[in-house]
């Protein structure tokens, strides 16, 4: 008996891959929920469009798309979960917070790990559904430069997957394949993201300067 984990591995490779190069905030598609579903224990995640029982939304700064230098501004941002979803925490949402890539970094997703001038991340927050809303607020600050500035919130669930089985019945080579379900933790990371722009703030020079670099 032959189990195909392996396949099922790289076939979800090849998937992430497809919809990695399809759609994302990544590539300018800001109004959409993205998710990576992890099996954990495996190598196998999902990536797409979150399922419409699954959005998060937020709140940018008052400065819009651009932003001070090493100043901070607040960003407000919920996630909603629907009700169908079998959490396995307290509270459901175990990791929610801000992160930023600087864009010459390309791709900008949660798993990238924080990196003095490069990548930023705000503290840790976790919190509890409430009528399937969790809703966060952070203080943030970016360093000069243009960045990626993501949301991301984080939760697990039981679920199930379809795995393939071929049991070989015979010396020619013929199997007969089987697919059953099995349950599975699953680990959901949930993201928003837009492009942010952090300017250096300029100083105003007196009058005496003023006049000084005029002379």
């Amino acid at each position: 008996m032959i189990f195909s984990d392996s396949r099922i591995a790289l076939q979800a490779v090849v998937l992430i891959s497809i919809l990695w190069n399809a759609s994302a905030y990544l590539q300018g598609d800001f109004g959409k929920t993205f998710c990576w579903v992890t099996e954990v224990g495996t190598n196998i995640r999902e990536f797409s469009e979150c399922p419409p029982n699954i959005n998060m939304t937020w709140s940018l700064p008052d400065q819009g798309l651009r932003v001070t230098a090493d100043e901070e501004f607040t960003v407000d941002f919920r996630i909603f979960v629907g009700s169908q979803m079998l959490f396995i925490h307290s509270p459901e949402i175990d990791h929610a917070n801000l992160h930023a890539c600087r864009q010459v970094l390309g791709s900008c997703t949660p798993f990238i790990e924080e990196s003095p001038g490069l990548v930023t991340q705000a503290p840790q927050l976790t919190g509890s559904l409430d009528d399937g809303y969790a809703s966060f607020k952070q203080d943030f600050s970016l360093p000069a430069g243009e960045h990626t500035l993501i949301a991301h919130s984080r939760f697990y669930t039981n679920g199930s997957r379809i795995h393939t089985v071929a049991e070989e019945l015979s010396v020619d080579g013929n199997d007969t394949i089987t697919q059953f379900p099995k349950v599975v933790t699953l680990k959901w990371d949930v993201a928003i993201g837009v492009d942010i722009e952090a300017n250096v703030k300029l100083g105003y020079f007196s009058t005496a300067a003023e006049i000084t670099v005029a002379v």
